[in-house]
This record gives C-alpha cells, structure tokens and sequence, in this order.
C-alpha cells in the first residue's frame, strides 16, 4: 500500500507543479494580451496626434504659402512702378 499512496503521492505533486506552470503560463499570457492591447491603444493615438500635427502644418505652410506670394505680387507692384 505504501507503494500505492507513494505513487499517488508523486501524481499528486506532479500534476500540483503542471498546474502551477499552467497558472504562470496564463499569467504571462495575460500580461502579454494586456501589453498588446496598450501598444495598439498608442498607436492610435499616435495616428490621430499626427493627423492632427499634419492638419496644422498645412495650415502654417499654406498661411507661409500665401505671405511669400503676397510678398512677391507686392514686390512685382514696386518694381512695375519703379519701372514707369
């Protein structure tokens, strides 16, 4: 019988550390989930803060744009009169 409950003993123990290692798989695995699913959340944010940034400088570039040719008809104003 010894024999018997020794065995049983080592299932026992054996299939205790199995499903310890399975509880830190799923631990780890879980924070891995959780760790994917925040790189995609900055992700997207990222993605949004630069259509965002983009929008902006089109702007400013549009609005410099826009100055250096007022600037430009302006000065080609000058020098038309300067030359009558």
């Amino acid at each position: 019988m010894s024999t018997n409950n020794s065995q049983i003993s080592k299932n026992d123990q054996s299939n205790f550390q199995e499903l310890q290692t399975l509880r830190t798989l799923r631990a780890s695995l879980t924070s891995v989930d959780i760790f994917t699913k925040q790189v995609l959340q900055d992700l997207e944010i990222m993605t949004r803060n630069y259509e965002a940034i983009s929008v902006i400088c089109e702007r400013w570039k549009n609005g410099l744009e826009k100055k250096d040719q007022d600037k430009s008809e302006c000065n080609n104003g000058e020098s038309i009169k300067q030359n009558k």
